[in-house]
């Protein structure tokens, strides 16, 4: 059996680069038209934690002292707990940048491709050419367009039902652990940005349903934190 399943493994393996060698500009188009979709797609997704505001309410261990080391730190600002006990804060959309490039590589591969085979559902006639060679590396470049677009897509998904804690955070190497709503630990590493060193907590936006999807608020791509000043420490 296994001999079998190897060779029809195998047949499927050459039919599939057969037909990416004919249809190389349909499937640069279908590429890149889906990372242009997603773009759109975060787009619309409507994200109230975007434009509001919302309370997360935190305590610290032991009793507060004066001394501001023992206080919570994010994003380089020193709260204090004893002016507010809640941390008010609001997303805002980073430098749209990426999207903006991503975009513009999706659309300029898509007019190239038409460009060279306007029949897209035509074969590809000339395999031995230079073009055929730039078609075939835009394919494969067009993993760039299409990470950023699922990137900013998942992103705009999760903040849409995310609900938002307090996480313990090593600023060093972007670690973080966070309790969910029944009290079970989660965590994670990841450290896109720079971050503050003196930060010792962070936000984390996590799934209720499954909370091991989540992001920290130094591991947003496109997304920054801006916290309510009634709280912080001057």
């Amino acid at each position: 059996m296994r001999p079998a399943l190897i060779a029809i493994v195998g047949l499927a393996g050459l039919i599939s680069v057969f037909l990416f060698e004919l249809y190389a500009p349909l499937l640069l188009v279908l590429l890149n038209s889906l990372a242009l979709c997603l773009i759109l797609a975060g787009t619309l997704v409507p994200v109230q934690s975007r434009t509001g505001r919302m309370a997360v309410h935190f305590r610290l261990d032991g009793s507060l002292t004066p001394d501001e080391s023992s206080w919570p730190c994010l994003a380089g600002a020193t709260v204090n707990p004893e002016l507010q006990p809640s941390l008010e804060f609001h997303l805002e959309p980073r430098a749209p940048f990426p999207l903006v490039f991503a975009g513009t590589l999706s659309l300029s591969a898509i007019a190239f491709a038409l460009r060279a085979q306007p029949d897209l559902l035509s074969p590809y006639p000339r395999l031995d050419s230079g073009e055929f060679l730039v078609l075939f590396a835009c394919v494969f470049l067009s993993v760039i367009p299409l990470g950023i677009a699922v990137s900013w897509f998942l992103e705009r998904l999760l903040m849409v039902r995310a609900v938002v804690t307090i996480g313990s955070l090593d600023p060093n190497s972007g670690a973080y652990n966070f309790a969910d709503r029944n009290g079970a630990g989660y965590g994670g590493t990841r450290k896109l940005l720079p971050i503050h060193p003196a930060d010792n907590i962070c936000l984390v936006f996590y799934s209720p349903a499954n909370p091991e999807r989540n992001k920290s608020s130094s591991s947003l791509a496109f997304h920054q934190l801006v916290i309510h000043p009634a709280a912080i420490e001057r």
